[in-house]
């Protein structure tokens, strides 16, 4: 059996169907990239919300069912991340498996670093992240109001910039690291599905150059004894108690280097190219800001409203932006694809399928942003989508509240969300 995805192109062939275990489907061709997503989304169809794919040399099972996914976030002790989390470790960012799989990172590395971006953790780091952003775009349009420049250009390279010097320090080469840093990261997929290193020459030497900016980086600051940023401060004090030298704590840092940077900075850019793409172009997001603007003026006759006051007028009025919020939670749902992998530590039997010890589940939050029974017109751009509340996003008769999973969920749920 073949199914042509929208673009025309066949996704797998093939279905193996058993009482015992999920369906399978056999792919012609990776499901990677944007067509990925698709090609899910169809196999679910077919298949149903539970089902086998063989991609890549990996045989995993996809859960594309929000009440499904969310019964996999609830259960870690049956369907594990932490082992996952420290193969990834170990084999996408090179920290060795004495490290990777020691137990003081599960016991003490991984909660520190947890803290440090707690909901509560953040704020001071957020605020210093706006301050920075304020600075990297007036830098970058601030003398160009009157000429054309490339949306990449003009957002991308500043968040980038912002995001690292909020993270490791304002005197990080932030511009030293971007180009190596696209390099690594538009391979990331095909380094994540197991591609030897020696195939990927490129991706990782551009990698290690990174990691020796990160590793200069620590090193004056040391020198200098210059103030270090939370996330430094704690990722130096964990691999100094614990003695992991060398190059360790730099590859640590760029490993967190590479989750602040692969995915936010790209949420502001398809922000802006949906708005400016819709019927309504970005007129409306721009007017509510104006409005709000105004009001904490008015209410703050004597605080500028500058760079350094910015983060004040963003806390005090996060209220006043119900359209820009609908509109950031729209380009999460159509843009994010996250894959939730969970490994199954015991026997058991789950949505009416037996999975053994060691098998690899998939939670696809993609299948459920794109599923037309939960959203009306899913691969449309509605800015306005979210602005009625949550019990409107229904399945099967019922409310769905994981209807939107842009960070996953469960124990792996993006930290920094």
């Amino acid at each position: 059996m073949g199914v042509l995805t929208r673009s025309g192109s066949v996704c797998y062939l093939g279905v193996q169907v058993s009482g015992t275990i999920p369906p399978k489907a056999t792919p012609l061709r990776p499901i990677f990239g944007s067509m990925g997503g698709l090609c899910l989304s169809e196999l679910r169809k077919t298949l149903g919300p539970v089902f086998r794919v063989k991609a890549a040399g990996r045989e995993s099972t996809y859960i594309a069912s929000p009440s499904l996914i969310n019964a996999i976030y609830k259960d870690p002790k049956n369907f594990q991340f932490l082992p996952i989390r420290q193969q990834f470790t170990q084999d996408v960012f090179g920290i060795p498996h004495e490290i990777s799989f020691s137990k003081e990172i599960l016991s003490e590395y991984f909660p520190s670093h947890t803290r440090v971006l707690s909901p509560k953790g953040i704020i001071p780091i957020l605020n210093r992240y706006v301050s920075y952003a304020h600075q990297e775009l007036h830098a970058t349009l601030g003398s160009r109001w009157d000429t054309t420049v490339a949306l990449k250009e003009a957002l991308l390279i500043p968040a980038y910039n912002a995001a690292a010097r909020t993270f490791l320090g304002p005197s990080f080469p932030a511009e030293k690291t971007y180009q190596d840093f696209n390099t690594f990261n538009n391979a990331f997929h095909i380094i994540t599905a197991g591609v030897p290193r020696f195939l990927l020459p490129g991706p990782y030497r551009a990698w290690d150059r990174v990691v020796s900016h990160v590793k200069d980086h620590v090193s004056k600051l040391r020198e200098r004894n210059e103030e270090v940023t939370e996330l430094v401060a704690m990722t130096l004090d964990e691999c100094e108690r614990h003695r992991w030298l060398g190059d360790n704590p730099s590859a640590m840092l760029a490993a967190d280097l590479w989750a602040l940077e692969a995915n936010a900075i790209w949420a502001v850019y398809w922000t802006i190219v949906y708005l400016l793409q819709s019927p309504h172009g970005i007129a409306p997001v721009v007017a509510e800001i104006d409005r709000a603007r105004e009001n904490w003026i008015s209410t703050h006759p004597s605080i500028p409203l500058t760079a350094s006051t910015f983060p004040q007028f963003l806390e005090d009025s996060m209220a006043d932006f119900p359209l820009l919020t609908s509109c950031i939670h729209e380009v999460l749902r159509l843009t994010t694809s996250t894959f939730s992998i969970r490994r199954v530590s015991n026997q058991t039997e789950f949505a009416g399928f037996e999975f053994k010890e060691g098998d690899e589940i998939i939670c696809t939050t993609r299948a459920v942003h794109v599923d037309e029974e939960i959203y009306e017109d899913p691969y449309q751009f509605k800015m306005d989508r979210f602005l009625d509340g949550q019990n409107k996003f229904q399945k099967d008769g019922k409310p769905v509240p994981n209807h939107l999973m842009p960070f996953g969920g469960g124990v792996s749920m993006c930290e920094g969300r």
